[in-house]
C-alpha cells in the first residue's frame, strides 16, 4: 500500500503528535509499505530517501512555536499526484493537513483522519478570552466538517470517542490507541533503574532524597502550576525536605511556571531540565519515585504510558482520557483536590516492594493494548475499510 501521512509536527519536534506519526511512519514502512510523509520544516526540500517532503512555514511563537504553512500550492498537489496514492491521512486540521485534505478530493484518494488534540482547550492562545465561546463554537464545526469530509475517522481513547457525541458529530469513531515502542523503553528503563544513584549523582540530587518528575510540554493547560502548588503544600504539612522535583520539557507556559515555582519559594527543591532528546527520557523516569500530572486536556497521554512501562509510580489528576489506564491503586492513583493529592503522594512514599510489584503487575496488563503490533493491526484495518468505503 501507498500511504501519505500529513502532519504540521514530526520529528526530531518533541511531542504526542510528532511521536505518534513518528511511530505511524516506521511501523508501516517496517511492514513493507511505501509511506511518504508531508511536514513542516526551516524550508522547502523532499528529502528522496526517507521520503519525507518538509514545507517551509512560519513560525508561531504564541502557539508552541507552532509553524503554520500555507495549505495550497499546485507544485506540492502535483507531487502528491504522480505518488498514486492509495490513503492519505492527515494527523491535523490545519496546514499541512489542509494540503492532505485538498489533494484527497481532487484526485479522489480515500481520506483517513486523526484527531490527535483537543483544540478547544488552545483557542485562549489565539483569543486571550475575548470572545472564546464564538471561537471554541468555530473549532467545534471545523472538526465536523472534516469529520464528514474523511471516509474514516481515528481517536486515541474512548474518552475522546466522547466528545465527538457531545458536538453531536454522527459519524463512526475508530478508537485506535497510538502504539508505543514499550519493548525498548522497558529495557531502558531496567537499565537506568540499576544506574539509579549514579543519575543521582549526576542531576546533584542526594541518594536519600524522593524524586518527583513532572514531563511534558509546559503550557498553561497542562495545569502545572498545580502540581507545584500542590507538593508545596505536602512540603509545608510534613515539613518533608527531602524532595527534589524534575521538571523536564520545554514550552509557552516555561518562565511563567519558574515564577510560580519563586513565589512559592520552591526554588531549593526544583530543577527545570528544560527539553531533553527522547532516547534520554526513560532515564528520568528511571530514577523517579513517582511521576506527576494534573493535566485533564490530553487525547491521550503518553507520558503515563512511558511511566507504567518504566514502572514508576503514577499520580494523576482525575480525567476521561485516564479511564481503564490509570486505575486508582491498581496501575497508579487518581486525586481529585489537594487533600486527595497530599494522601495519595504520602501513601506513595510508603509502598511496600510487595504493593509495588503489584502495581507493576496491573500496568503490565494495561499496556498490552497499545503494543506496536496492535496499532498497525488497528491501523491497517481502518486503512482498508476507508479505501472500500471511498470506492
Amino acid at each position: 500500500m501507498r500511504i501519505g501521512i500529513f502532519t504540521d509536527t514530526f520529528t526530531p519536534e518533541i511531542n504526542g503528535v510528532a511521536t505518534s506519526c513518528s511511530l505511524l511512519f516506521e511501523v508501516l514502512k517496517n511492514n513493507g509499505h511505501e509511506v511518504f510523509v508531508f511536514t513542516t520544516g526551516d524550508k522547502t526540500y523532499y528529502d528522496e530517501k526517507e521520503h519525507i517532503y518538509r514545507i517551509k512555514g512560519v513560525t508561531l511563537k504564541r502557539i508552541y512555536n507552532y509553524k503554520l504553512v500555507f495549505p495550497f500550492s499546485i507544485k506540492i498537489l502535483k507531487f502528491i499526484k504522480n505518488l498514486n496514492l492509495d490513503v492519505i491521512h492527515a494527523n491535523t486540521e490545519y496546514g499541512v493537513g489542509l494540503i492532505g485534505y485538498n489533494a484527497a478530493k481532487r484526485y479522489k484518494i480515500p481520506l483517513v483522519y486523526t484527531f490527535h488534540t483537543m483544540i478547544e482547550y488552545y483557542t485562549y492562545y489565539i483569543t486571550h478570552g475575548f470572545l472564546d465561546n464564538i471561537a471554541k463554537d468555530i473549532v467545534r464545526k471545523l472538526i465536523k466538517k472534516y469529520v464528514y469530509n474523511s471516509d474514516e475517522t481515528i481517536v486515541p481513547s474512548e474518552a475522546t470517542k466522547k466528545y465527538f457525541k457531545l458536538i453531536n458529530s454522527r459519524k463512526y469513531i475508530n478508537v485506535v490507541p497510538t502504539g508505543l515502542s514499550l519493548d525498548t523503553f522497558i529495557k531502558n528503563a531496567l537499565a537506568h533503574k540499576e544506574n539509579k544513584e549514579n543519575l543521582k549523582k549526576t542531576l546533584q540530587i542526594s541518594s536519600n532524597f524522593k524524586v518527583f518528575l513532572i514531563i511534558g510540554r509546559i503550557s498553561k493547560e497542562k495545569n502545572f502550576d498545580e502540581t507545584l502548588a500542590y507538593i508545596n503544600s505536602f512540603i509545608k504539612k510534613y515539613n518533608y525536605e527531602k524532595v527534589k522535583v524534575l521538571v523536564v520539557g520545554d514550552g509557552p507556559y516555561l518562565e511563567e511556571l519558574k515564577k510560580e515555582c519563586d513565589n512559592l519559594n520552591m526554588n531549593q527543591y526544583v530543577s527545570f531540565l528544560g527539553k531533553v532528546p527522547h532516547e534520554e527520557v526513560s532515564k528520568y523516569y528511571a530514577i523517579s519515585d513517582v511521576f506527576i500530572n494534573s493535566s485533564i486536556t490530553e487525547t491521550q497521554g503518553l507520558t503515563y504510558l512511558e511511566a507504567l512501562a518504566s514502572n514508576t509510580i503514577v499520580l494523576a489528576r482525575k480525567a476521561d482520557f485516564l479511564e481503564g489506564v490509570i486505575i486508582d491503586n491498581e496501575s497508579g492513583f487518581i486525586y481529585k483536590n489537594e487533600n486527595d493529592f497530599i494522601k495519595h503522594l504520602v501513601t506513595i512514599l510508603n509502598l511496600s516492594n510487595s504493593d509495588k510489584e503489584r502495581i507493576n503487575n496491573n500496568t503490565k496488563k494495561i499496556l498490552d493494548k497499545y503494543s506496536i503490533s496492535s496499532f498497525y493491526n488497528n491501523i491497517l484495518r481502518v486503512y482498508n475499510r476507508a479505501i472500500k468505503d471511498h470506492y
